[in-house]
C-alpha cells in the first residue's frame, strides 16, 4: 500500500458551476485481463442516468471501448458521451469542472479512497459512490448497496442538496462558495 494524494493546487473547483445537472465516471474499467467485466459500476451508472434523463460522460483509457463493444446496449444511450483517449490532467481537470456529479459506484475498493475521488472532491464535485475506508470524504453520498436503483437515490440526494454539498466541500478546502 502507497498512500497519495491529489495537487489541490491543480484539481480545484469551476470559477462557474454547470447550470444543467451533468454525470460524469472516470475509471479503467475490467479485472484480472477481461476488460468487459464492470468492476466499476458503468452500467449502474448508465442506467441511472438514463432513468433520470441525465448527461453522462463516461472517462478512461481506450481499454473501456473493449468494454462498451461487450454491452453494446449502453451506447443506445443518446445522452451518453465516452472519452476513451486517456485524457492529461488539463482535460480530466476541465472535465470534472464541466460535471456537476461524480459517480463511482466500483464493487472493487481497497478501504482508502482512489485517485479519481480525492480528483473530484478538490474539485468540490458532489460524488456518489462506494467507499469503505475511514477518511470522511465530504459531499460524498456512500451507496449502502450496488444497483441501480441504490444509484438513481443518491443521485437524487445529491441534486435535492446540491447546494449544500458543495457549501460543506468548499469550506473543507477553504474556499468561498462558488
Amino acid at each position: 500500500y502507497l498512500p497519495h494524494g491529489v495537487d489541490t493546487g491543480f484539481f480545484t473547483p469551476a470559477a462557474e458551476r454547470p447550470t444543467e445537472h451533468k454525470l460524469m465516471m472516470l475509471a479503467n474499467n475490467g479485472v484480472a485481463g477481461d476488460s468487459t467485466y464492470d468492476r466499476k459500476g458503468f452500467r449502474y451508472g448508465i442506467e441511472a442516468a438514463k432513468a433520470l434523463d441525465l448527461p453522462i460522460t463516461v472517462v478512461g483509457t481506450d481499454n473501456i471501448l473493449a468494454f462498451f463493444d461487450a454491452h453494446k446496449d449502453l451506447l443506445e444511450y443518446p445522452k451518453l458521451t465516452l472519452v476513451a483517449n486517456n485524457p492529461d490532467d488539463q482535460t480530466v481537470k476541465q472535465l470534472y469542472q464541466d460535471h456537476t456529479i461524480f459517480l463511482h459506484p466500483s464493487m472493487l475498493e481497497a478501504g482508502h479512497p482512489n485517485l479519481t475521488l480525492l480528483e473530484a472532491a478538490s474539485c468540490c464535485l458532489p460524488i456518489v459512490g462506494t467507499y469503505k475506508g475511514s477518511k470522511i470524504i465530504r459531499g460524498m453520498y456512500v451507496l449502502e448497496e450496488l444497483s441501480t436503483l441504490a444509484v438513481i437515490k443518491g443521485i437524487s440526494y445529491t441534486i435535492n442538496h446540491y447546494d449544500f454539498l458543495i457549501e460543506t466541500m468548499m469550506e473543507k478546502i477553504g474556499r468561498a462558495h462558488v
